[in-house]
């Protein structure tokens, strides 16, 4: 059907000017809002900076007016790392501003104020008698690092109370470092120490029960915790004994023993979980009633696998025990003939391993039935 003459037609030419349009006005777009997105991140990173730089003028002022970072003069001439009378005060100043969620600082946002355990503490002595501690901290959303600068002489006043595993209210500058790149807390302005903020679980049924299997971490592969943290737990709870049953071992016995003190009215049960063998299951089998003392083999064999059908014997090793002294020795390689050259190369890399170099040092598998014959029918009295 033929259109309109009189209306305008969509020429190929013309469709692709349309399309190129499009995609440029896209691409412009596109441009536009990265720049947009540019331009916000400055202006963030300014004012962060801004801010950092605020504080650091005020606390250069504040430490030439004798502020905490030079500490207060005492009589004696050494100085104080303390700013305040606050007895939770352990470094600076007090403060009372909330926390934030350590997941929740992204890049240098200024002064902050975060709460958390201690994980790990370091101190490295630098330049000029001073020396920096490194700690860090988590509040179990995420950890980040703190850094003290402080003079040589008042770290011991510092990690007085400072140590790995206390909890402490912290309040400095957001800084990525310039030597490990690192985001950071520098420019502390106070700690303070606090109580254990996590969440305990407890045991709320009135009636207590008695746990009767428990594994520590003496039981490999299986447990993890150690055997004084589970009965301060079970202590804890309101229980009044629990049973220590690890996997064929005894090792956590002494533990257990001294988590319990004499005046407590505490049980530990002390058990194990044991492998038990079928006594009554048959391990001889076509029995002569020969005895031990008399002359007997004892045989190895290699195989490419652990099944009877798809696998092959690669090896036989042999010894004669006679009134308990080894007297003969046997040992033979054996071509697996498999159809799988790769199965073959592993053959011949263990084979090669173990001294077999030359092809006819390996009996082929037809020969098989004949050794153990010989090893039955030529040694007499011997059990196999």
């Amino acid at each position: 059907m033929l259109g309109n003459p009189e209306e305008p037609q969509n020429l190929p030419e013309e469709n692709g000017q349309v399309e190129s349009a499009k995609a440029e006005g896209k691409a412009e777009a596109a441009k536009k809002r990265k720049q947009n997105q540019k331009r916000k991140t400055t202006e963030r990173a300014r004012k962060s900076r801004e801010t950092s730089d605020r504080y650091t003028k005020k606390q250069r002022k504040f430490q030439g007016k004798g502020g905490f970072r030079s500490g207060f003069s005492r009589g004696d001439g050494s100085r104080s790392v303390r700013r305040s009378d606050n007895p939770d005060v352990l470094y600076g100043r007090d403060f009372e501003s909330e926390s934030l969620a350590i997941e929740q600082i992204q890049g240098e946002m200024g002064e902050v104020t975060i709460r958390g355990q201690v994980q790990t503490l370091e101190t490295r002595d630098i330049r000029n008698n001073k020396t920096i501690i490194m700690m860090e901290v988590t509040d179990f959303t995420d950890t980040i690092v703190i850094k003290i600068f402080a003079q040589t002489e008042q770290v011991p006043e510092i990690l007085k109370d400072i140590k790995t595993g206390a909890f402490l209210k912290i309040r400095g500058v957001t800084t990525i470092d310039r030597f490990d790149g690192q985001l950071s807390i520098g420019s502390v302005f106070g700690i303070k120490k606090i109580q254990d903020f996590r969440k305990q679980r407890v045991d709320t049924w009135p009636e207590k029960r008695v746990e009767l299997h428990c594994h520590t971490k003496m039981s490999d592969m299986d447990g993890v915790s150690d055997v004084k943290d589970i009965i301060n737990r079970a202590k804890s709870w309101g229980h009044p004994a629990i049973a220590i049953t690890d996997h064929g071992a005894v090792q956590a016995f002494p533990d257990a023993n001294h988590a319990v003190s004499p005046d407590e009215d505490f049980k530990i049960i002390y058990g194990c979980e044991a492998y038990l063998v079928d006594d009554l299951q048959g391990l001889v089998v076509n029995s002569r009633n020969q005895s031990l003392e008399d002359a007997y083999v004892v045989f190895d064999l290699e195989t490419t696998g652990f099944s009877t059908v798809a696998n092959k014997i690669i090896e036989i090793g042999a010894v004669k025990v006679v009134n308990g002294k080894i007297t003969d020795k046997f040992s033979t390689f054996v071509k697996s003939g498999s159809a799988d050259p790769v199965s073959d190369r592993g053959v011949d890399q263990h084979q090669r391993q173990h001294g077999a170099r030359r092809s006819d040092n390996r009996r082929n598998p037809a020969e098989v039935p004949g050794i153990f014959g010989r090893m039955r029918d030529g040694r007499t009295q011997c059990i196999v």
